[in-house]
């Protein structure tokens, strides 16, 4: 079925010639001795990092009975399964 308008020019990207010289530009200025893969910070930025990532409150098994008394308070038939752990010894 044939569009009832015709197609209108896209305004806001770019045309094929500008992403073509743009990935030509992109490939010549390439530092081909450029580390690929992540990036590693520094011992500093991380602790800078970690820093602003507010801690939660409480262990992980507080966390996990607040998690599962606030669903139940939503849900009363649902029942969150108790999670096995296999890093605890008796």
């Amino acid at each position: 079925m044939q569009p009832t308008e015709p197609r209108r020019p896209n305004r806001g990207g770019l045309t094929e010639e500008q992403l073509t010289a743009g990935r030509r530009r992109a490939l010549l200025s390439a530092d081909p001795g450029r580390q690929r893969g992540p990036k590693i910070f520094t011992e500093a930025e991380r602790q800078a990092l970690f820093a602003r990532t507010p801690r939660p409150e409480g262990t992980f098994e507080e966390r996990r009975e607040r998690r599962r008394r606030a669903i139940e308070s939503i849900d009363p038939d649902f029942w969150v399964e108790p999670t096995v752990s296999f890093h605890t010894h008796p």
